[in-house]
């Protein structure tokens, strides 16, 4: 299963909807943190139609850039919004389990920053005791 986290710097210029999905498989099947024109922030699931996994009122402005950050591991799906957590959520249904990532525009167009993908905190501390299990062994011997 696709377990990671990709965060960007998204900044919306005359969009009505804008954010970053993972576990992308094709134009219908992703989870997206999404900013939507009705002022709200959702975390959506797009599997055989929309299912908003959660939802707040946040009202964006245009011109203002916005750090979005999603962490991926097995059911969790967290969603960050200028590294604060928004959501944090288990989907039961987990079917989606790939690594693609998409940037989402619901007509018009943003700014983005460099996109950075990397391994969830779990496999980033597996690989650090790894590391040290390593050094220690190196350093006995």
């Amino acid at each position: 299963m696709g377990d990671y986290s990709v965060q960007t710097m998204i900044t919306p210029h005359l969009v009505k909807a804008f954010g970053l999905a993972a576990r992308v498989q094709g134009q219908e099947r992703y989870y997206v943190l999404l900013l939507s024109d009705s002022n709200l922030i959702k975390l959506v699931k797009r599997l055989d139609g929309e299912i908003v996994l959660a939802e707040q009122p946040f009202p964006w402005k245009f011109g203002k850039p916005y750090r979005l950050r999603r962490d991926i591991d097995g059911r969790q799906i967290q969603a960050w919004l200028d590294g604060i957590l928004l959501f944090s959520v288990v989907d039961p249904a987990c079917s989606l389990s790939c690594v693609d990532i998409e940037l989402v525009c619901g007509e018009g167009q943003f700014g983005i920053d460099a996109v950075t993908v990397v391994p969830n905190s779990s496999v980033l501390l597996f690989e650090r005791a790894i590391a040290r299990r390593k050094v220690t062994s190196n350093t006995l011997s």
